[in-house]
């Protein structure tokens, strides 16, 4: 059997990308032990592998954020437009969130959708954002990142609160992300142990990592924690109370570390849709909140963690017979 794995993005330096990448690659060892699977990236359409032309069984399109953004088409709708173009395999759209800038999914894209085997969304906006375009052939699954984690039990919260940048700077003036770590520092001042985690971007117009742009801003009472992995990434995250994020798999690595977890907007509904998935916590926007404000709403967060972590665990169980869905319910 012969599966084909596009859009992999494993060796991006963002560590959600690197956690997906490896999830994918154990599930789709667990699912298709025999095959022969290829991995490409979106750059590297090809039907031909290593000199030979091929053709695959089974197509799969890890979704990730490459069809929806607030503000502009991805390049994922090229891609499965390729993809159906040459091939007459079954393919698969997982783990994907799908977003239009205006709320209206055009009709080439909801054709595109339509010949999908299987649509599996990693929140439920997206999902239901289908279903109101008539795309029935959709299921709302955990992200596959899950899956790397699935088996990690809770460790003792010597942390009080972690917290990190995301899509923010995407979308506004960086300058104005002092407002934001000011709320950490004046924390960090009353006593509080805080934390700052890095998590790489991959965008190259933009700073690499949270880090290189918020640290400046910090309080020398703030733990930083530089570079590293994706998993040490999740092994500061899980010692925490409460984590602040803007990133997706900064919610889901929270999730699956127990933490729960306060998000604000990002550059799609994902963020959103992980309250509703994973919480729900709570989320603010942070082009219209003040440095008392979310001071505030973390104070909140923090004193409630018996309760949000009471609802955390309820949800985990809930939903722990789904890590690995995206892949294993193909």
């Amino acid at each position: 059997m012969n599966v084909v794995l596009y859009n992999d993005h494993i060796k991006s330096p963002n560590f959600g990308c690197k956690l997906v990448g490896n999830s994918l690659r154990l599930l789709l060892k667990e699912k298709y032990p025999n095959a022969d699977i290829k991995y490409k990236t979106s750059e590297r359409f090809s039907l031909v592998d290593k000199g030979k032309q091929y053709t695959p069984d089974i197509i799969i399109v890890n979704g990730e954020g490459s069809f929806g953004h607030h503000k502009k088409i991805p390049n994922g709708w090229k891609l499965l437009s390729d993809i159906f173009a040459h091939y007459t395999s079954p393919v698969y759209l997982v783990n994907v969130t799908i977003q239009n800038k205006d709320g209206i999914l055009p009709d080439k894209h909801k054709e595109l959708l339509q010949k999908c085997s299987k649509i599996f969304t990693r929140e439920k906006l997206s999902a239901e954002f289908l279903t109101k375009s008539g795309i029935t052939n959709r299921k709302v699954y955990p992200d596959a990142g899950c899956y790397f984690f699935k088996d990690e039990l809770p460790v003792a919260k010597d942390i009080d609160i972690v917290f990190g940048g995301g899509s923010l700077f995407k979308m506004i003036d960086l300058g104005k992300t002092k407002k934001y770590v000011e709320a950490f520092n004046q924390l960090a001042e009353q006593g509080y142990n805080i934390h700052l985690v890095d998590f790489p971007g991959n965008i190259k117009s933009r700073p690499k990592s949270d880090v290189e742009v918020l640290r400046q801003y910090c309080s020398s009472k703030i733990k930083i924690h530089a570079k590293g992995t994706f998993e040490d990434y999740f092994n500061v995250v899980k010692r925490a109370k409460l984590h602040v994020t803007g990133r997706h798999h900064g919610s889901v690595m929270s999730f699956m570390g127990r933490t729960p977890f306060i998000n604000f907007q990002s550059n799609m509904w994902k963020t959103e849709g992980d309250q509703l998935l994973y919480g729900p916590f709570n989320s603010f926007d942070f082009k219209n909140i003040t440095t008392e404000d979310l001071k505030k709403l973390v104070l909140d967060g923090l004193n409630k963690y018996p309760e949000w972590r009471t609802k955390l665990d309820i949800r985990f169980s809930k939903i722990q017979s789904d890590f690995g869905s995206q892949i294993l319910k193909i």
